[in-house]
């Protein structure tokens, strides 16, 4: 048999279930050469991003107000590996931010933004490398659908959300080993050898302990399978996974745990409250939550080919959250889901093409569908991070089918993707600018969504923190005079009132919000606050229930605001016993030490009185209230 010529990447065939051929060929040097123009792109489409600043919608809890980020390693710090953030458990995500900031430039006593985001990017990039090699292997060296699947996942700005956003680091990490993982188990399948197996293993469990959604990882594996020829019927495909089924089942549970506000049978601190961001969809029925569901998943194959009117929020629709009929767009989306289920039902008699790639989309899109409320969006952009690597898939597979064996069609089908990936090149590079700062962020989604309660208010908070009260004032009251009942906004107006000098007034509105969820601290902390103003004993139930509800980490300072509350209670042994407490587990602070001194003279310790005082001055020399209860005190 003569022997046959090597083709070239633009002529191999895609042959799914044949044995994956490892012989270093000449088209690898195709490969490192898509792989470097993959990362140059990437870089040059995120290229505006550098520049953002961290924005006020969860990168405070993720780096800017996270004394586990921000003081790493010092007394009183939350551990990392047993402290959730923001109702959510991802460690190894943590452990990348706290080395962000130890190599960050410090301005105005925070870390720049610009490494964390840097990071982001450049761990996409190297995504989009790793979405070409597995597909690369999938098709059995198909360069036309490898090259063009990575590009769509480097370059869509549905992903921008995943990559600019800094608290979102845990979309790019998680995928990172993800991907690793799947390649590895595939050189499993294709060499037999158990080193690969427990390599897939070892990468899938820091993929979860980066994000919990990499999860849905043990679905694709069979799909691997299936796409490979393996018959799922097979006790051994079973048997090689349980680890993997294990280990997500171990997540899974700890996920929904945590998203309850549990700490998962005691392993875990710090969480707040329980969870109430969502839009609470369990009182509707079966139907309602597929219609719900669908809606989203249909929603994001109509953006992944044409994606404009992108909003960082895309809140549930006000007849959901007032339990009325829903749109009629939302019957349309179940239908519309229904028709593709059938239709990749009705392709497996001539493909495998098209259930393998809707079936990688669903099962990395499933989780966040919606079926059970996540947050207080019916969808989001960075859900689509990981599903579009199987939208792209099928639909590129689907035109090299047509193309494969005609020059002329070849040829136009790399300039039209081409061109569509400069398309996508130049909508990214638009939607990155949304993300410079809190103001763009939140300006962008009131465009799409101008009377939405909770744009409004993180958009009024904004203003707020940034001294424009007017501007605050004016997005929490256009919510309400659009009925909006969002605690958000009460507390944002608590907080304008307060900043006014009307304790009371802002009392009144910390009341309106607790209310509508009484279980997050952080109202209670500052209707505390205010109360210290005018009744002194509601502060120290507020401060008492708050102690409740906050994490650890913030408890040291409301110890402190207690024990304030109780020297204008004149209650000193019970002040005595929260400074005692607030120094104990929190980072010293000069006025912790000034307090509790003035508390232990009015118990009639005047030597422990001076200590105290005089340890506030090592630690401020400029405290002057310190310095004249020295001088009364006659310490020095």
């Amino acid at each position: 048999m003569a022997k046959q010529k090597n083709k070239s990447p633009k002529e191999a065939t895609p042959q799914p279930g044949a044995a994956t051929n490892t012989a270093i060929s000449n088209t690898t040097w195709w490969l490192v050469g898509a792989a470097i123009f993959l990362f140059v792109i990437t870089r040059i489409a995120y290229s505006n991003a550098h520049d953002n600043q961290f924005v006020g919608w969860d990168d405070q809890l993720y780096v800017t107000e996270n004394p586990m980020v921000l003081k790493a390693g010092k007394p009183g710090t939350p551990p990392v590996w047993s402290t959730p953030i923001a109702l959510n458990y991802h460690p190894l995500t943590m452990e990348t931010m706290v080395w962000n900031a130890k190599n960050a430039e410090v301005k105005n006593g925070l870390p720049a933004p610009a490494g964390f985001i840097g990071t982001n990017v450049n761990i996409h990039a190297l995504n989009g490398i790793l979405v070409l090699l597995l597909v690369w292997l999938l098709t059995q060296g198909n360069f036309f659908v490898s090259l063009f699947t990575a590009l769509i996942f480097a370059l869509h700005p549905m992903h921008v959300e995943s990559v600019a956003w800094i608290s979102e680091r845990k979309d790019v990490l998680y995928t990172f080993f993800f991907l690793l993982s799947a390649m590895a188990y595939w050189h499993s399948l294709d060499r037999r050898k158990k080193p690969w197996l427990l390599a897939s293993f070892g990468l899938f469990v820091l993929a979860c302990l980066s994000k919990a959604m990499a999860v849905s990882l043990v679905p694709v594996l069979f799909l691997f399978d299936w796409w490979r020829g393996r018959s799922l019927k097979t006790a051994g495909i079973w048997v090689e996974k349980i680890p993997f089924i294990a280990t997500a089942l171990f997540f899974g549970l700890m996920a929904v745990d945590i998203q309850a506000g549990g700490n998962f049978h005691g392993i875990l601190s710090g969480i707040e409250g329980v969870k109430t961001a969502t839009a609470g969809n369990s009182h509707f029925s079966i139907v309602d939550r597929f219609m719900l569901s669908s809606y989203g998943m249909v929603q994001y194959i109509g953006r992944f080919f044409v994606p404009f009117n992108l909003s960082p929020f895309y809140p549930y629709p006000e007849a959901f959250i007032n339990r009325t009929t829903l749109p009629s767009v939302y019957p349309f989306s179940l239908v519309v889901f229904i028709l593709l289920s059938g239709l990749t039902w009705f392709s497996l008699k001539r493909t495998k093409i098209v259930a393998f790639g809707l079936g990688f989309y669903f099962f990395t899109v499933a989780l966040v569908s919606q079926f059970f409320a996540v947050g207080l969006v019916v969808m989001a952009d960075r859900y689509t991070y990981l599903p579009y690597v199987g939208l792209a898939f099928a639909v590129l597979m689907g035109i090299w089918h047509f193309a494969q064996n005609n020059k002329s069609i070849q040829t136009a089908a790399y300039v039209i993707m081409g061109l569509f990936s400069a398309f996508l090149l130049v909508r990214t590079q638009k939607q990155v600018d949304v993300w410079q700062d809190t103001e763009s962020l939140w300006t962008s989604a009131r465009e799409q969504y101008p009377t939405e309660g909770q744009i409004l208010a993180n958009l009024g908070n904004h203003y707020g923190k940034s001294g424009q009260l007017d501007k605050a004032a004016e997005c929490f009251e256009q919510a309400l005079q659009q009925n909006v009942r969002n605690a958000s906004v009460y507390e944002g107006l608590g907080n304008v009132y307060g900043f006014r000098g009307n304790p009371q007034k802002a009392a009144e509105m910390f009341t309106q919000a607790i209310g509508i969820d009484p279980n997050k601290g952080i109202f209670y902390y500052n209707r505390g606050t205010a109360a210290l103003n005018f009744d002194v004993n509601q502060s120290v139930r507020d401060f008492t229930k708050a102690l409740e509800l906050m994490p650890p980490a913030q408890k040291s300072d409301l110890h402190s605001k207690r024990a304030l509350a109780y020297i204008r209670l004149q209650q000193y042994q019970n002040a005595l016993n929260d400074y005692n407490t607030a120094i104990q587990i929190g980072p010293p602070r000069a006025s912790d030490y000034h307090d509790r001194g003035v508390a232990k003279l009015n118990l009639n310790d005047r030597a422990g009185a001076i200590a105290d005082v005089q340890m506030a001055l090592q630690l401020d020399p400029n405290f002057e209230q310190a310095k004249q209860s020295l001088r009364v005190l006659g310490g020095q």
